[in-house]
């Protein structure tokens, strides 16, 4: 935890001006605080005083020089101005760390949340699956919230409370150290009490959060599933499970509760009792003190419980944030499984077709083999249909070139390049896709296919793609927002309009992974000849459809996650292997 403590130090080190002037205005306020503290008894001693008065001997430097040198006349006034100017002083330098700590706390945030991002968007696959997407998302968010929270508040008061105690501290020392001892007797007792609520506050932290991850987790499976619940009326089922999920919440959420119910009335206790002694040593025993000297002491000793209560309850915010922070910086510092190789160089602009190869790729899951021994040549500008039963490999296949994972054995090449040589911005540059998932963001038409690339013909990749009458028929045409992943729009729909995003780009290499499941088998063979016309890209498609893959230059069959049968489509066809039974037996999709 303090490793972590010390991570976020210096995350608020990258900006020294700002944090300097907050330490400034800190230091100013405690001062002022302090000050107020040694005038408080003098200014009592003022109000109920008759006859003249003069400035307390006690007072040293500055403050009792000027004091001092005040007439018994002039005194009366000084003294409330003095407080007074103190006042603005200690308001000026409160409000100066104030907004210099928010600004610091918020800029370095934001700049955790920026690393973070970069970093989801660098993750290898293999994070994701088994991960709940709203768990993921949630525990992101919580995340940052809770530190966000720790550093504006837990921190900032912390750092605040600490100039605070010091000055007052000192004050309490040089107005009477014994009567310090004594009422600092209770210090230790209040140290051990906090480091203990602190310890139980983190347990019950993390928990707590985990369970409101998967709380979201749950609320997002609500939300998304929503038909099929309604469908199947399974309302009241998913509504028990998720009643259960928040209980489990509420109880854990009650024993953080009892936990940060105790700090407050503990650390008050603690003070009192410390007051208490103090009163209890001075009846026993004559103290040769003036009484405003005293009532400074007590003011001291009154004001510096606010802040040591303050120290205490920040855990309650600095706790549960180092929980939350340890998860984020574990997050940063996982390391990225797919990253360019040290002295990576860039694959050469390409102006027409690439060439693709796999030699003796193999790729395992743990123990389990997906694809084995895989040794296969792609010509460029071939059109090559993969196609094969469930879990055969094909996807994975397709992962390979552009790098969404790298094998366990053997090398992939693009362009006669290993590709694991190349650097990753290059490469995927050269790729067209369409995976099996289609996703579109919740934005316009054009603003979508604007990520596939900004200077290609809008127009022309809609024709291709098949999408274009669909697209002039939205209401705002191509400024017609999708809606969250293109909900507003159907599966074949947003299928085409992935498709024109891809060819947006305009890549020499066109990966088609289901690409055009959705769609009716001849607009899906309209799409691909379309396709073909266009002649500017190798093209490969996995499908399921074995009448889609007849029309394509090669069939590759795979099974098992091994290649079994390569060849053109005829040829397939009067052999007798599994293209062939599966086309015999009238398995037209597989």
């Amino acid at each position: 935890m303090s490793a972590t403590y010390l991570r976020l130090w210096r995350l608020l080190l990258r900006r020294p001006g700002t944090l300097a002037l907050a330490m400034l205005g800190m230091a100013g306020a405690a001062a002022a605080t302090g000050l107020f503290a040694i005038l408080i008894g003098p200014a009592l001693k003022l109000i109920f005083a008759t006859g003249a008065v003069t400035a307390p001997t006690w007072i040293g430097g500055w403050l009792g020089h000027f004091l001092r040198a005040q007439p018994p006349a002039r005194l009366r006034s000084a003294l409330p101005l003095t407080l007074l100017l103190v006042a603005a002083f200690r308001a000026g330098f409160t409000t100066l760390q104030a907004r210099q700590m928010a600004e610091l706390c918020l800029r370095t945030v934001a700049d955790l949340q920026e690393a973070l991002h970069r970093k989801l968007l660098q993750l290898p696959l293999s994070f994701f699956e088994g991960r709940h997407s709203g768990e993921v998302f949630a525990g992101f968010s919580n995340d940052l919230g809770h530190v966000e929270r720790a550093l504006t508040q837990g921190v900032t008061y912390s750092l605040r409370d600490a100039f605070q105690l010091t000055a007052l501290v000192w004050v309490s020392v040089a107005l009477d150290w014994r009567l310090f001892l004594l009422g600092g007797c209770t210090l230790p007792i209040g140290v051990f009490a906090i480091a203990r609520f602190a310890r139980a506050l983190r347990g019950v932290s993390i928990e707590l959060q985990e369970r409101q991850a998967r709380l979201v987790a749950q609320a997002q499976d609500l939300i998304s599933g929503a038909t099929v619940l309604q469908v199947y009326r399974a309302q009241a089922t998913a509504l028990r499970v998720e009643a259960r999920a928040e209980d489990e919440l509420l109880e854990v959420g009650r024993r953080s509760a009892i936990v940060r119910a105790a700090v407050t009335p503990t650390i008050e206790f603690l003070a009192q009792a410390a007051l208490a002694l103090v009163l209890l040593w001075m009846s026993l025993h004559r103290l040769d003190l003036p009484p405003e000297k005293v009532v400074s002491f007590f003011g001291a000793v009154i004001l510096a419980y606010q802040p040591l209560k303050s120290i205490s309850t920040n855990s309650q915010w600095i706790v549960p944030g180092l929980t939350a922070a340890a998860r984020l910086f574990r997050l940063l510092d996982a390391p990225a499984a797919i990253a360019d190789a040290p002295g990576a160089r860039a694959l050469a602009p390409k102006p027409g077709p690439i060439d693709l190869a796999f030699e003796g790729v193999t790729v395992r899951y743990g123990e389990r083999e997906v694809l084995s021994d895989v040794n296969l040549d792609i010509r460029a500008g071939e059109r090559v249909a993969i196609v094969g039963p469930s879990g055969a490999g094909k996807s994975t296949l397709l992962h390979l070139l552009p790098r969404l994972l790298d094998p366990s054995s053997g090398v992939v090449r693009v362009a006669g390049q290993p590709v694991r040589e190349l650097t990753l911005r290059s490469l995927r540059h050269h790729i067209g896709w369409v995976g099996q998932e289609v996703f579109l963001f919740d934005a316009s038409v054009a603003d979508n296919l604007r990520v596939g690339g900004a200077g290609a013909d809008i127009d022309r990749a809609l024709a291709a793609s098949g999408a274009l009458e669909f697209v002039q028929a939205l209401p705002q045409g191509l400024d017609t927002r999708l809606g969250e992943r293109g909900l507003r729009l159907s599966g074949g729909q947003r299928q085409r309009l992935s498709l024109a995003r891809a060819l947006m780009k305009q890549a020499p290499l066109l990966l088609l992974d289901e690409a055009l499941s959705a769609l009716e088998p001849q607009l899906e063979e309209e799409i691909l000849d379309r396709l073909t016309a266009l002649g500017s890209a190798t093209l490969v498609l996995v499908t399921h459809r074995l009448r889609t893959a007849e029309r394509f230059d090669r069939v590759l069959v795979f099974e098992q996650g091994r290649l079994i049968e390569a060849g053109p489509p005829a040829a397939l066809l009067r052999s007798s292997g599994w293209f062939a039974r599966a086309h015999a037996a009238g398995e037209h999709e597989t």
